[in-house]
């Protein structure tokens, strides 16, 4: 199955050609970082006490790492120098933000033509506006990224544009393969399906509309996740469709039978970019390895290393900063490099 299946990735692989845009994006997102941490009295002058910057201008204590990181990856970028718990501002011109976010809009009305960058744009402007406020306590991350609990900020970070389709698709075929390959030698088999995080199901829209050929052979697809929420919009977007979703909170932090989750009881289990948002990713891939029958396959989708519209997203977010392994993440951020996931998910 996976020689079969990497055979149809390499193919897939030549047709996935880099954004020529996000690299401008990129350039313009640190210029307008560093701008919106100077408005809040950073960087002002020459020389900065890293143990003291937070609290010279109210930053929560809750975005200790946060600014950490926002620090290292301002220096790879030579606006200042950081060394012995001293840092030395390189530019020490103020930014106007008023003309950085002209530039910005200027660029936006081309950008929000393409569909494979609208939602990043949308998404890391509006964290970005009011980065401020939630690095300072005034507004919280989450209802700023999730207002009045609507997934609209977020939806399109997971499908309709060309990466997250393209690994949703990877995945997709593999759940396919598995079940032509099973069907084949197990007629009536009756499969059941357990997704980790589903979320807005950006994964989930793509499985389920390709395993439609095998649907009767689908015993259960448990749409899980942490927030009640994500269950509501899974089940208002898929749940006529497909009568064998099933719906559950489910932490996979914490023991399954407590949670109704039954151990050795899926075919199939599915995390797509969830796993690394945990404390102790070897106990979490334990907790979801349990939910596996015999031979079962748990299939993962996952970023491995750190990048700037993630860090002024996502980053943001309490959950992103919940890891306390930082020896097995890439440093700055909660994902995980190719080889420590083989590590993990061999021990």
């Amino acid at each position: 199955m996976l020689e079969r299946h990497n055979k149809e990735k390499r193919r897939n692989d030549m047709q996935l050609e880099p954004n020529q845009e996000a690299p401008e994006m990129e350039e313009l997102l640190y210029q307008l970082l560093w701008s919106q941490l100077q408005s809040l009295g950073l960087f002002r002058e020459k020389r900065a006490i890293l143990a003291d910057l937070r609290e010279q201008v109210g930053i929560s204590t809750d975005y200790d790492r946060w600014l950490q990181t926002s620090i290292v990856l301002l220096g790879r970028k030579r606006y200042l120098y950081c060394q012995d718990g001293i840092c030395s501002v390189l530019d020490q011109e103020l930014t106007e933000s008023t003309a950085l976010w002209q530039r910005w809009d200027q660029h936006k009305e081309r950008w929000m033509q393409n569909a494979n960058l609208k939602a990043r744009v949308v998404l890391v402007e509006t964290m970005l506006r009011a980065l401020p406020a939630i690095l300072t306590g005034k507004l919280s991350a989450t209802k700023t990224m999730f207002p009045k609990a609507s997934m609209r900020l977020v939806e399109g970070i997971y499908q309709r544009n060309v990466i997250a389709d393209y690994f949703n698709d990877v995945l997709a075929q593999l759940v396919v393969t598995y079940l032509q390959e099973r069907l084949a030698y197990e007629e009536h088999a009756r499969i059941r399906i357990l997704e980790i995080g589903a979320g807005t199901g950006g994964t989930t829209s793509r499985v389920l509309q390709m395993m439609q050929p095998h649907q009767t052979s689908i015993a259960e697809y448990c749409y899980s996740d942490i927030s009640a929420a994500f269950l509501r919009y899974g089940e208002q977007a898929y749940g006529k469709e497909y009568p064998y979703l099933t719906y559950r909170i489910f932490n996979v932090e914490k023991p399954l039978a407590a949670q109704g989750i039954e151990l050795g009881g899926y075919d199939l289990v599915i995390a797509a970019n969830v796993l690394h948002a945990t404390s102790n990713i070897q106990r979490t891939v334990r907790n979801a390895k349990a939910a596996l029958k015999k031979h079962g396959l748990l299939l993962l989708n996952e970023i491995t290393g750190i990048n700037l519209f993630s860090h002024l997203t996502f980053g943001l977010l309490e959950g992103w900063w919940a890891y306390e392994d930082p020896e097995l993440r890439v440093p700055g951020c909660p994902a995980l490099t190719a080889e420590n996931w083989q590590v993990v998910l061999s021990s």
